[in-house]
């Protein structure tokens, strides 16, 4: 492995960075490394999210979805007893 030195950050920069760090209770050379990988597209691993799927449906699907889908919003007091 390599090192790298970059040099001439910014405050607003440098205080984001390790405020982030903090947040994810990870070492400010290892958050950096994710920002880096995410950044470029490069992850540690298989994407499990869905966001392919984003933005696919047209208006009209979406509003077929929500007709389909109105009584996954009813609650049964009963299915609680």
């Amino acid at each position: 492995m390599i090192s790298i030195t970059i040099h001439k950050l910014d405050e607003e920069l440098e205080s984001s960075l390790r405020r982030h760090s903090q947040e994810l209770g990870l070492s400010l050379n290892k958050t950096i490394q994710i920002l880096l990988r995410s950044s470029l597209g490069i992850g540690s691993g298989k994407k499990r999210d869905l966001s392919k799927f984003s933005g696919t449906w047209s208006k009209a699907e979406f509003e077929e979805f929500k007709r389909n889908t109105t009584a996954f919003d009813e609650i049964n007091p009963a299915d609680w007893l």
